[in-house]
């Protein structure tokens, strides 16, 4: 067997064949390392690319909520306006019956029956 080896060695042709294996073979293993990091990038881009539609989807649906939420605040503020405004015409109608009726005709009523039944009076 060492004399095989040894044999080999020294022998030209066989030594060519075997550079020429071998570099082939790291061709080899080169293109197939290059065609998986190929592969590899693909699937992240095409990874990449799917997060940012998911991202774009939740920052619409994001917008929608907060445009809702400034919508019903809005409603909300005109609402609490409009509440402030309807108890300042009843303090006016309330503070108008006892000017015009007289305190000694509205203290025989509860305020709450002037509130509710204001035609209580006549």
């Amino acid at each position: 067997m060492y004399i095989l080896c040894y044999c080999a060695k020294h022998d030209p042709k066989v030594n060519g064949e075997t550079e020429k294996n071998f570099a082939d073979l790291l061709l080899e293993e080169l293109r197939l390392r290059e065609a998986e990091g190929l592969e590899s990038q693909q699937r992240a881009d095409m990874a990449l690319l799917e997060e940012k539609k998911m991202t774009s989807q939740y920052q619409k649906e994001a917008d929608k909520c907060n445009s809702g939420m400034e919508t019903c605040e809005e409603a909300r503020e005109k609402v609490e306006a409009a509440l402030i405004a309807q108890k300042r015409q009843s303090e006016l109608w309330q503070s108008g019956y006892i000017y015009f009726y007289g305190l000694d005709l509205i203290i025989k009523f509860k305020v709450t029956d002037l509130w509710c039944h204001p035609t209580l009076i006549f």
